[in-house]
């Protein structure tokens, strides 16, 4: 009688164990397809106008309604004359006044000479009861340089009083009398105050 022996074996199940590390991160896959291009959205409000360019323009004076006078505080007649302008009160101001009468003798003989104007550009003498002759150079004469010192040169005071220069011996260049002639200033319609702007 044969002995057979079963042997039976037992399994058991045993708890979790613990967690291993964490491995390498792996390779970047490949990029996926680019997706489809979205409409176009809403078109945004204009900007604010930007500062005006000054290209082309240039710089003037007006008056204060707005008139140009021109490139500088300058009226010119019908005549052709110069006269400056009072930029506070918009008309003619006085020429600068050259007072006295020069002569390249010591003792105020021969030849008269006033004092240097540019052609068509008013100037003004002082006369001896107390008015103003406004006169304005020729456009042909030319100026002639004289030597007012002790020696040399002199000058007729609009009272008539002979006077020489000093010892320095100023140059003086002066403009024959017989080049100016008399002129009236001009009215002018330009409302004050003057002022520059752009154009």
């Amino acid at each position: 009688m044969l002995s057979m022996v079963v042997m039976f074996a037992v399994s058991c199940t045993g708890g979790a164990g613990a967690a291993g590390q964490k491995g390498d991160t792996g390779a970047q896959g490949p990029a996926g397809p680019q997706g489809e291009r979205g409409e176009p959205g809403a078109r945004g409000e204009q900007g604010a106008p930007g500062p005006a360019s000054n290209a082309g323009r240039i710089v003037v004076w007006v008056d204060a309604a707005g008139t140009v006078v021109g490139p500088e505080p300058v009226f010119i007649d019908d005549a052709g004359v110069q006269w400056a302008l009072d930029a506070e009160l918009g008309g003619v101001k006085p020429p600068a006044v050259y007072e006295g009468v020069f002569f390249a003798s010591n003792d105020c003989t021969g030849q008269a000479l006033r004092g240097g104007y540019a052609p068509r550009v008013a100037g003004a003498l002082p006369l001896a009861d107390g008015g103003t002759q406004f006169i304005v150079r020729d456009d042909s004469t030319q100026a002639v340089t004289i030597t007012y010192g002790l020696s040399t040169g002199s000058m007729r005071q609009i009272d008539g009083y002979c006077t020489f220069g000093n010892s320095f011996n100023q140059r003086v260049t002066a403009i024959p009398v017989e080049a100016f002639r008399e002129v009236r200033p001009p009215i002018t319609s330009f409302v004050p105050p003057l002022r520059k702007e752009w154009r």
